[in-house]
Order: C-alpha cells, then structure tokens, then sequence
C-alpha cells in the first residue's frame, strides 16, 4: 500500500473493531430497551402503578424483587398476596403465607388474618372457621363470616355480641345472624331453639333477606310457606317484578291479606285479582292469589290462572345479578355473607351487564341456598 501501512495490520484492525463496534452498538440497543421497559418507579410503587396499568406479572416482579431486597415486611407479602390473586393463583398466595406461619415462632394477627382470606377465597370455610378459632384477635367481621359460611352461626353471633353489645345501628345484622342460629337448630334437630331464634330474626323492620329464607325452609304449612316465598320474592326483586316495567302494589296485598284474616276470602281474591289486572307478572301478588285459589277457589279458577302464568313466565326474565350494598360485589348467586368483604345480609338486586374481568371470591357457604340446605340438616362445607 502507498501509506506504507501493511495490508495485514489494517485486517487486523478491522477484524478487531468491527465485533467491538458490534458489541457497543448492541449494549447500547439493550440498555435503550431497558431503559424503555423499565418503570419510572421502583418497589411497591412502580409495583401499584403496573398494576392499575393492566401489568400484573411486571407488577409480581417488582415487589418480588423488593421483598428480596428488604425482607418479609407486611406491605410487601400483602402486596404479593393481593397480586397472586389478582392473576388468579390463589394456591400460590396461600402456600406464601402458610409458609410464613409455619417459621413464625408468633404467627402476627395480620398474617392469620390473611391465611383466614384466602382459605375463604379458596372455597373452604370449614379451614377458615379452624383458623378464625385459633386467632383470639382477629378483625370480627372477618372472624363471624369465616364461622357463618362454615355453618357455626350460634359462634359467629356470640363473636358478633362480644364486639357489639348492644344492637343499635347493627340490628339487621344481629337479626341475620339469629336467622342463621334458626338454621343451625334446625339442621341439628332444636326446632323450638329454630323457632325462637327465627321469631328474633322476624322482629326486625324489614326482617333480613336470609330470615325469609328461614322461614320459608321452616314453614309448617305450604300457605306458610308461600308467604314467605312471596315476601322474599318482593325483597330479591327490589320490590319489582319478575318482569321489568311492573312491580309489587303493597296496598293492594296488604289489604287483601287484612280481608283473608277477617274471614272475607272473595274481596281479598278480589282485590288481588284487579291488582294483578293492572301488573300481571307481579310474583309476590300472583303467588298470594294461587295460594288462597288452591285453598278455595274451583277446578275452572285453577285452569284459567294456570294458563295466566304459563303466560306470565313466557315472559319472564331468567338472568338475574346481585350486588353487595357494601361494597359493590357483584355474582350471579345470591348470598347471605358477601364473600368479598364479609357485609352480613346486604344483598340488592344488580343491573345486567358484563362482570368485571377480575378472579371472584369462593361463594362457598355464602349463599342463600346453604341456609337453605343448613336448615334441612346439612351443614355447608368444601369447595361451593
């Protein structure tokens, strides 16, 4: 070459830099990306703000990391606790916190009443009760929930009392827990126990949603029955209707119910009949007519209301969502113990439309009907 440079010092030079030149430009592509992936926070914050982005695992990282780096503090296994479940691992989550209980020389009441949680959460209430009963300080709320759902409802109101001597604003919840007490009785073969404690759950004004249920299971009679089914009906349907546009007129039945008392059984069939002229589908009014029809009233009364309501439920609405008034929970089961944040008999009907994307609570115990099946003799348990 004329520089005087030889040819095999510049090949040289060139088959070193050029994977050198490689090298730096990939570093730096990788710490760009880096840079770009990385959120602007680090520890439980950047791990909130992934979350309420969408980024659940990118969120799972980060407190992963933090609580590497600073150790089990509570925030950050509640925080890991409450992400495992957003992302629907609820075993992982609890063999977490088992985990931590077992090398607990003092298990703290925070982590109990996270084990507590997610065994509910895990469909199994007769485990939570066990572990709710081995905690002397746990959050009451989630202690009388815990023994209802299993069933234990004489225990749960006695927890309740101790925490709310006197009922004052709590008396539907009081009343709730006395209707579960009924139910318990009765699985149990105490029917004047049931009965005494189903009579304190009727005494509140408007008697709880899960003392109908109750009493509908208790009936002695099918006319007793069909009142309670009638009452309950009114309740779960918002005082509408089984179809939208029509509701209940309670001056109507409550007249016509004082007419059947005092002996005058065609003016409350009458009366019933006229109302249900002007809201044909009103459930708890049509359930009161064919009861006092099949008791008094002929074969051709039968025939002509029988294809009235074959008429009505052509109609009927099947779909059906129910909210928790506390907080806002919303399944397609009604339920007497809300299974997300453990509200007593705070049931209201929902509007349809589509659920939120986000894993749902174990139902299991929290229903109506485990009241139902408690009062007939079996006690609620396992995954519901």
């Amino acid at each position: 070459m004329e520089s005087g440079v030889p040819l095999a010092v510049v090949l040289t030079l060139v088959g070193i830099a050029a994977p050198t030149a490689a090298w730096w430009a990939s570093r730096g592509r990788r710490r760009r990306s880096a840079h770009r992936s990385a959120p602007p926070f680090d520890g439980l914050g950047g791990a909130m703000a992934l979350a309420l982005e969408g980024d659940i695992e990118g969120a799972s990282r980060l407190v992963r990391r933090s609580a590497d780096r600073v150790g089990r503090h509570p925030d950050h296994v509640v925080a890991w606790v409450a992400l495992n479940r957003a992302a629907g691992r609820p075993a992982e989550a609890l063999a977490v916190v088992e985990r931590l209980l077992a090398a607990a020389p003092v298990a703290p009441r925070w982590l109990r009443a996270l084990q507590v949680r997610l065994l509910l959460d895990a469909g199994e209430p007769v485990a939570a009760a066990e572990a709710a009963r081995a905690t002397a300080d746990l959050p009451p709320d989630l202690a009388v929930a815990a023994l209802a759902r299993a069933g234990a409802w004489t225990e749960a109101r006695t927890v309740w009392r101790a925490v709310k001597p006197r009922p004052g604003h709590w008396a539907q919840t009081l009343a709730a827990l006395d209707a579960g007490v009924a139910a318990e009785r009765a699985g149990a073969g105490d029917e004047r126990g049931a009965r005494r404690a189903l009579k304190r759950a009727l005494s509140a004004s408007p008697p709880p949603v899960s003392a109908l249920v109750v009493g509908e299971a208790l009936a002695r009679t099918p006319g007793e029955a069909a009142r309670f089914a009638a009452r309950l009906a009114a309740r779960l349907h918002g005082g509408r209707s089984l179809s939208e546009g029509s509701g209940i007129d309670e001056t109507a039945l409550d007249a016509a119910r004082q007419a059947y008392e005092a002996g005058r059984v065609e003016a409350a069939l009458g009366g019933l009949r006229d109302a249900l002229d002007r809201a044909p589908s009103s459930w708890p009014m049509r359930a009161q007519y064919a009861t006092w029809l099949v008791a008094h009233g002929e074969a051709a009364d039968w025939r002509a209301e029988l294809m009235e309501l074959g008429a009505v439920l052509a109609v009927r609405p099947t779909e059906r969502r129910w909210a928790c008034e506390a907080c806002g929970h919303v399944a397609e089961e009604p339920w007497g113990v809300c299974p997300r944040c453990d509200a007593i008999d705070r049931l209201t009907p929902a509007p349809m439309g589509p659920l939120a994307a986000v894993r749902a609570p174990s139902m299991a115990g929290a229903q109506l009907d485990d009241l139902r099946r408690l009062a007939g003799g079996a006690r609620p348990a396992g995954p519901g």
